[in-house]
């Protein structure tokens, strides 16, 4: 093995073309590999790594021996974004990847190797065949908590940013030595698996491939097609998968099957030509529709070849087994289908290590502590444990029977997104989430026992129109972040929020008005003759007032509305109206709140509006200034009056 086998930018796709130093090799190593390489990318072996890097957080990758990137994950951002860009701790990396991968070279079936930058990988040999094709790649992780001291230390010599770099190294997944080997042993298992039931797939395909030329051939001359015919229904005889040719008719009647069909359905050859049995009669009642109806619609697309998806037939024993059906079509001079000619194979074994497969998977992502669903947001196909315990359901049909998606259980709350923040060209949540940046994608969740917890939510497709959605919880953080944020924003005497929060927060109020297509509308008041009053009270009094006016028009405006005060008796609110009126009016509901409230020791107190709708084309600035403006033709106006 030679060069650098873990460079890697994103996300790379399988390689174009075989390598020449392929071509050196035997001829039965040349098959192997090609086969190989191609099932990998037919069967998109690098959205399945995808995915599982998306659930478990460890990249992968298989590199055949020439230090190729056959399939990949995605890798972690601390040896793409820091040990591969500085040169000397580049080396380091390639004098491990060298080390690690002689190893391999010595026949060790596997080995879990610390590169000398500090992180963890793992790698074992791929075996087809007694043919060393590739070898599979597990990392970069930790084995155990980091020690910062190292880390800092290496970010000083090499120049890093300290503080990004620890970020990268905390977000590196941390793993048992006993989870990693468990991990690494299932993935081998999987290629392995993956490659070898793939190849005596590859290896039908080609024989099917030779019977439907050969089938062509034999429109030629009687005689060559009688002669081949027969010659090759004599090698599905002695084979295991079942040669059928159907007449196209109501209940798909037997022209001709090979003798061995005894051997898959338990029915003689001859019991099919009398019609004692229909192959219909075969087919698992529960797939019957499906065959069906790829069979109708293969004859409304005029197809001449068609993949059945994997049904099941029922043995005359009462066994059930799974089969995969390919089937040619042919056609009379005409262009009418009149045989459909089906090559079956027996798949059951293959299903069962399949089904091996599903479970061990499901054990991996079991041991996560994130919650992590595979929805096409309309409602939850899986679920793992931490998802089930956290609802407090013994079961995913449980769940299902009181709600369709988890996204009936997203808490309109702020700071959280909701279906109440979907746009109405939005088709569904996860749409919506994903037009978010990653910082705006949280969610609140109740748990069993009605407790908020706030999620950072993660997605990434996982087939056509299913995703796979991890809900990472980040409640004690987020806790601490909306105290602070709290502490930053809030006016200390009135409570209400300060210009800090309007610097910090009015892009994101704007865009949410405009998300919504909602009017950006900015009530500007103040207190009428305040000056007078704290000169005559004392600030004491003024104090009071001010407390006292602003929780008046907290609860005199909507939960969804921004009161900011903006500077001694000055105050804004910021709001969104469907229509330009409803501001005037809800000025005018605030400003008679104010007058019709009795203050303690002092009477009543009234303030005058400036009122005014955000232009698209001037600053927010502009718009408060403007509002302002119309506040002092108010007071020049007689004071406790609104001006729109």
């Amino acid at each position: 093995m030679r060069g650098d086998i873990r460079i890697v930018n994103g996300e790379l796709e399988a390689l174009p073309e075989v390598p020449e130093s392929i071509h050196a090799r035997s001829e039965e190593f040349q098959y192997i590999y090609k086969t190989f390489k191609e099932l990998i990318e037919d069967e998109g072996m690098n959205q399945l790594f995808r995915g599982f890097y998306a659930i478990v957080g460890v990249p992968i990758a298989i590199i055949d021996l020439e230090a190729n990137v056959l399939a990949s994950s995605k890798w972690n951002p601390i040896c793409t974004d820091f040990h591969r860009v500085n040169a000397d701790s580049c080396a380091k990396c390639l004098e491990s990847d060298m080390s690690l991968a002689n190893q391999l070279n010595d026949g060790k079936e596997f080995n879990i190797y610390r590169c000398k930058n500090g992180m963890t990988d793992s790698a074992s040999p791929i075996v087809i065949e007694n043919k060393h094709v590739a070898n599979l790649f597990v990392g970069q992780y930790l084995l155990e908590k980091p020690d910062e001291d190292f880390f800092i230390h290496q970010a000083a010599k090499y120049g890093y940013s300290t503080d990004a770099y620890l970020k990268a190294l905390h977000n590196t997944p941390i793993l048992s030595q006993e989870k990693s080997e468990v991990i690494l042993d299932f993935l081998v298992r999987f290629a392995k698996l993956f490659a070898v039931l793939g190849m005596d797939r590859l290896r039908e395909k080609d024989a099917l491939k030779q019977l439907k030329e050969l089938n062509e051939n034999l429109e030629k001359k009687v005689e060559e097609r009688t002669k081949e015919k027969d010659s090759l229904l004599a090698l599905f005889d002695r084979g295991d998968s079942v040669l059928f040719k159907w007449n196209n008719d109501a209940t798909w009647s037997v022209k001709y099957v090979s003798d061995n069909a005894i051997k898959l359905l338990e029915y003689n050859k001859e019991e099919f030509l009398r019609k004692d049995i229909i192959y219909a009669d075969c087919i698992h009642k529960d797939d019957l529709a499906q065959v069906t109806q790829e069979v109708e619609d293969a004859v409304k697309k005029d197809v001449d070849f068609l993949k059945h998806e994997p049904y099941r037939i029922i043995t005359k024993s009462g066994t059930i087994k799974w089969v995969m059906d390919y089937t040619v079509t042919e056609k009379d001079d005409e262009g009418n289908i009149v045989y459909f000619i089906g090559y079956i194979s027996d798949i059951t074994d293959q299903k069962e290590k399949e089904k091996i497969i599903r479970e061990k998977l499901q054990r991996v992502i079991d041991t996560q502590n994130s919650i992590v669903i595979l929805t096409d947001s309309k409602k939850v196909k899986y679920a793992n444990k931490t998802f089930l315990n956290f609802f407090g359901y013994a079961t995913l049909d449980e769940f299902r029977n009181a709600f369709n998606c988890i996204s009936d259980l997203f808490v309109n709350q702020e700071h959280f997104f909701h279906l109440g923040m979907m746009k109405k060209n939005e088709t569904n949540w996860i749409e919506s989430l994903m037009h978010l940046n990653g910082r705006q994608r949280v969610v609140s969740l109740l748990n069993a026992k009605g407790l908020p917890h706030a999620f950072q939510v993660s997605i990434n497709n996982y087939d056509n129109d299913d995703y796979i959605v991890s809900f990472s919880d980040i409640s004690d953080s987020m806790v601490e972040k909306l105290e602070l944020k709290k502490e930053i924003t809030i006016d200390n005497l009135t409570q209400v929020y300060n210009r800090v929060y309007f610097q910090k927060y009015i892009d994101e109020i704007l865009l949410s008005y405009k998300y919504h297509n909602l009017y950006t509308g900015i009530l500007f008041f103040d207190i009428d003759y305040f000056k007078k009053f704290n000169d005559t009270y004392g600030h004491d009094a003024g104090d009071y007032v001010l407390k006292n006016v602003a929780s008046l028009v907290k609860h005199s405006i909507r939960e969804s509305d921004k009161l900011i005060r903006w500077g001694g008796e000055e105050f804004v609110v910021i709001a969104g109206v469907a229509k330009k009126e409803l501001l005037y009016q809800m000025a005018e509901h605030v400003r008679s709140a104010i007058e019709a409230h009795q203050f303690k020791n002092f009477g009543s107190v009234t303030c005058s509006f400036g009122c005014v709708i955000h232009g698209e084309n001037e600053t927010i600035l502009e718009t408060i200034n403007k509002a302002d403006e119309k506040l002092y033709m108010a007071k020049a106006n007689g004071r406790n009056r609104v001006e729109f």
